[in-house]
């Protein structure tokens, strides 16, 4: 039993406890108190090296990412490296690059190099075959690629559904640049839809008057649009193709007869499903909606039958539902000045938020696997996913119990957040920004430090400083009248690191927190 101690749980202990090591071990009452010993030890340094090495991943990605200039290349060749890594790690990449593509666009707007870095993430296949540089061939591109990213099927997540549609759109306004006027109809019209789906029904109408503007001067007012080329629209064009889908079948099937004629295909005319859109945005401020949609569809030379279904299901549904008002809508939309810019606004959230999903996927089983009463492990990305959709109560509940049981536990500080670029502050907001911000003033460059060093103690804090942070900036987004015990707790938590001193960010931020929150709890008793 000494040779087994020695040799095997003695260098353990060597390497992770020096002073717990017993020289001599004279009963088995000590050696199943060194063995004890040895397995406390790994509980407790097992979970702190497995998610510091964790949150490397993400700190190293984000230093290459900020120290070179990222192009659709790069980013190919990281895939391609990852793809016979864990899962989670090409998860790990892909958020952290979705993130700082938010960034850049938040900052610079949306360049197409920054747009060809989300297309190798969306569909890294297709990246090296495009070589042609020809002006048309780029526009046709751009609108498939549009198209693509609109009608992509088994969607995972809302948030990676509306990234694709800011994707989509974010292309077709591309397309302006290097397209003929002769595939403008089209554009516009694609566009009206995702905006009409997004619920931006001031710009979807803006682009129903291009299309319907064109038609009126005799340009391309033949133009038609198959199901193949459109996502999902609304009940109404699923009603529309519905029927047409069994039509189709009674045709062929019980009457045995051939599809032989156009009104059998599934599509519709350009102008309108254009007018079919502006008028379900605009019925509630138009009393003439329905007689102008009339006349279009009796102006058509060979309207097809999905044209005339798609009329009557709208009318109907108009008459049963008087009280729309789009109005309301309007006031959601930014002020659009000219039809081919784009507001980035909701491709840098949606961005955002499907990376905080990535995050959350892989930090999950971490979590599962190293959680414990002992050593409480968060899945950070998760809180501040709620903290980001605005889900304040959530998001409070969550960081109470977290801080809570890290108390309970007598302080296992094993897990930590790096804030160590702005990218990653772009989740929060507040003090913890400013303060940031003052110290990057005084350290404009801290990468060459990381890549010297590693992982830099300034620019990381505990997730019990993180969680106590967003508690507080919940209670004020809340308009919460009592704050008492989450001040108790920071205070706690406050003397509780004060010596612990391998994250000097931590003090500035508790102290700083506390300071906050107190004044907003001072200035709510004296408002009442």
């Amino acid at each position: 039993m000494n040779w087994f101690v020695t040799n095997y749980v003695g260098k353990y202990l060597r390497y992770v406890a020096p002073d717990l090591l017993y020289e001599d071990i004279c009963s088995s009452e000590q050696l199943q108190r060194v063995i004890h010993d040895a397995t406390i030890c790994h509980s407790i340094n097992a979970p702190r090296r497995v998610l510091r090495h964790a949150c490397r991943y993400e700190e190293s990605f984000s230093m290459f990412l900020h120290a070179f200039s990222l192009n659709s290349e790069w980013t190919l060749k990281f895939l391609q490296e990852l793809q016979n890594s864990d899962i989670h790690l090409r998860d790990i990449f892909t958020a952290v690059a979705y993130r700082y593509v938010a960034y850049r666009t938040s900052v610079h707007s949306l360049t197409e190099n920054m747009l060809e870095v989300l297309w190798t993430l969306f569909d890294p296949c297709t990246v090296a075959g495009n070589t042609s540089t020809a002006v048309g061939h780029e526009c046709a591109l751009s609108i498939k690629k549009a198209i693509k990213l609109a009608t992509f099927p088994g969607v995972r997540s809302n948030a990676l559904e509306m990234l694709h549609n800011e994707m989509s759109k974010a292309y077709l306004h591309h397309s302006f640049a290097r397209g003929q006027e002769s595939t403008y109809s089209v554009v516009h019209l694609l566009l009206a839809v995702l905006y009409y789906k997004s619920s931006h029904y001031q710009a979807a109408v803006e682009h129903c008057e291009q299309v319907l503007n064109q038609c009126d001067r005799g340009q391309y007012s033949s133009r038609s649009i198959g199901a193949e080329y459109l996502p999902l629209v609304d009940e109404n064009v699923d009603i529309a193709f519905g029927l047409m889908l069994l039509y189709q079948h009674v045709q062929q099937n019980a009457i045995n007869q051939e599809k032989s004629h156009m009104n059998g295909k599934l599509a519709f005319t350009a102008d309108l499903l254009a007018q079919y859109l502006y008028s379900k945005c605009t019925a509630g401020s138009d009393t003439e909606w329905a007689a102008k949609y009339r006349q279009r569809l009796f102006l058509t030379e060979r309207p097809f039958l999905s044209d005339v279904l798609l009329f009557k299901a709208v009318k109907i549904q108009m008459q049963e539902c008087t009280d729309i008002s789009v109005e309301e809508y309007r006031t959601a939309d930014a002020e659009i000045k000219d039809s081919r810019s784009m507001d980035t606004t909701m491709l840098v959230t949606t961005l955002e938020l499907v990376a905080l999903e990535q995050l959350i996927t892989a930090r999950q089983q971490l979590v599962h696997e190293l959680h414990s009463e002992q050593y409480p492990v968060l899945n950070e990305f998760e809180v501040l996913y709620a903290y980001k959709c605005g889900l304040f109560e959530q998001c409070l509940q969550i960081c109470e119990h977290y801080v809570r049981h890290i108390f309970r536990a007598g302080f296992p500080l094993h897990q930590f957040h790096f804030i160590g670029f702005p990218d990653i502050l772009s989740l929060l907001d507040g003090e913890l920004v400013s303060l940031l911000g003052i110290i990057r003033l005084l350290d404009p460059d801290p990468i060459p430090l990381l890549c010297v060093k590693g992982f830099a103690t300034n620019f990381i804090i505990c997730t019990a400083t993180l969680s106590l942070y967003l508690m507080a900036q919940c209670h004020r987004k809340l308009r919460s009248k009592s704050v008492r015990d989450t001040l108790h707790l920071t205070r706690f938590a406050c003397d509780g690191l004060s010596t612990y001193t391998d994250c000097e960010l931590d003090i500035p931020v508790l102290k700083m927190t506390y300071r906050s929150l107190k004044l907003y709890s001072d200035d709510s008793i004296s408002a009442n």
